[in-house]
């Protein structure tokens, strides 16, 4: 979709910068509610915490019914933002698509996960096709608006419309956190904006193993 009309070149940027603090103060409520002992990018740890993450029921880039046991076995990788984000959600999910071919054989027991935050917007349809160009390895879910406030309020996501035009477009001011969920659904820990590939791949691959 194309960005509103009048939207001064400078506001990207400005947006950047914008979601770059919420993600550091998204990070740093993770690291409170975590006991503050732990780093913006921790070690693995078996000890997840119920305070992240849940139950829910959305619907992929296919059309079809999912819910959270739909993938269960399975790690999760989930990250929320939405397809008309000018930069900050391309940057993080090319970032996890070179992880995962860092990865190799070993992320496919990984399940990567885009939910979006703007789901007036971001119909099965424009997700399907706004993977397609990043990656074919990672799932897309949207939902009714209350479906994705369940989700994004269980994993502790902040967004909010902004810029609000005349017209009626829009952008989505938002956290960009990854949030590592083991096989059984528990939160494992999280890959902040400062993570590189490099470094989500690496301790990805001891919590696959």
């Amino acid at each position: 979709m194309a960005p509103p009309k009048n939207f001064p070149h400078q506001r990207p940027i400005l947006l950047y910068g914008a979601a770059a603090i919420v993600g550091f103060l998204v990070a740093f409520g993770l690291y409170l509610v975590m006991g503050g002992s732990r780093t913006a990018l921790p070690e693995p740890s078996s000890s997840g915490t119920a305070l992240i993450g849940g139950p829910f029921e959305l619907v992929d880039q296919d059309g079809r019914l999912v819910t959270d046991q739909s993938f269960a076995g399975k790690p999760m990788l989930l990250y929320f933002g939405y397809t008309s984000c000018p930069d900050i959600c391309p940057i993080d999910l090319h970032k996890l698509a070179k992880a995962l071919d860092l990865l190799g054989e070993d992320g496919k027991a990984l399940q990567p996960i885009f939910v979006t935050i703007d789901p007036e917007r971001d119909n099965p349809e424009v997700i399907k096709k706004y993977l397609s160009r990043i990656s074919g390895r990672i799932t897309g879910l949207t939902g009714t608006p209350d479906q994705i406030a369940d989700i994004a309020h269980a994993y502790k996501v902040y967004y909010a419309k902004t810029d609000i035009e005349e017209d009626g477009s829009y952008w989505m001011s938002h956290s960009n956190i990854f949030y590592l969920m083991d096989s059984t659904g528990h939160f494992v820990q999280h890959f902040d904006a400062e993570a590189t590939p490099q470094k989500m791949a690496e301790i990805l691959r001891r919590n696959l193993k």
